[in-house]
């Protein structure tokens, strides 16, 4: 005996994502208005936002949206993932080391160690399963004289590192939506 499942109608969805690094130097109504300028628009359903540390109270502000923030050693997280409430809910949310950081001993262009956001959540119509992988490269990593290859610096190899290992968690998510920010 054979048996074949009944052809399965999947539901069309145009997911709209972005992504933002917040600008340090604004007062907290300034990035308000910034993340509401993100958020109103009506083809955006997720932000994967960088250099969030300093707003984290604002993210989770927004109207109609719930954020995810994380915290690491130092305080609060510069990586956090937004979606719209009534679109998605959270399955489940970590935060992983990606790469060490460069101190001013080691390099020109210090950074604190880098880490991903994994966010999943779940479609509300359609049950389907969304992973946000949210990150931060390092700075000073492309050669500006040639853009396209890396620059010569400590950096650069720590985002090579930290872009294998995002591969390798890509590789892994298993057979559902995801996007990268």
């Amino acid at each position: 005996v054979t048996r074949t499942a009944a052809p399965v109608e999947l539901k069309q969805v145009r997911l709209g994502v972005a992504t933002a690094n917040m600008f340090k130097r604004l007062t907290p109504d300034q990035a308000l208005a910034d993340a509401l300028r993100i958020t109103r628009d009506p083809g955006v359903d997720v932000v994967g936002w960088q250099e969030a540390e300093d707003f984290t109270d604002v993210l989770h502000r927004l109207p109609g949206w719930r954020t995810k923030t994380f915290r690491d050693v130092t305080g609060p997280s510069e990586l956090a993932v937004s979606w719209r409430r009534d679109e998605f809910r959270l399955v489940s949310a970590r935060q992983l080391r990606m790469t060490t950081g460069v101190g001013w001993e080691d390099g020109l262009y210090p950074f604190p160690s880098r880490r991903a956001a994994v966010v999943t959540l779940q479609h509300r119509d359609t049950g389907r399963l969304l992973t946000v992988l949210d990150t931060h490269l390092p700075q000073a990593i492309e050669d500006l004289a040639r853009p396209g290859y890396w620059a010569p610096t400590i950096n650069a190899g720590r985002a090579r590192e930290q872009l294998r290992r995002i591969a390798s968690l890509w590789n892994k998510i298993g057979d559902h939506w995801l996007v990268g920010t």
